[in-house]
């Protein structure tokens, strides 16, 4: 039994593969995922950076969309 397969036992309190294995095993590997996440990780993760990460996707897509209607009114008459 590989440590992934353990754990995963363990989570859900039964010896052999449950029927829900493959979401037992999803939690498995985000358990395993979230401990190896290094410190530049975890701090893309706070608030602070999420929410700069949000305002620049939203500068973005104002800057497209302007451009496609600048686009739309010179190529053609609306």
């Amino acid at each position: 039994m590989t440590e992934t397969e353990r754990v995963t036992a363990a989570a859900l309190h039964q010896p052999s593969r449950p029927r829900n294995w493959a979401w037992a095993m999803s939690k498995a590997v985000a358990a395993r995922a979230q401990m190896t996440r290094t410190p530049h990780e975890v701090r893309l993760l706070q608030p602070a950076a999420l929410w700069k990460i949000t305002a620049q996707h939203a500068a973005w897509w104002r800057s497209h969309i302007k451009t496609i209607k600048m686009t739309f009114t010179k190529n053609f008459v609306i």
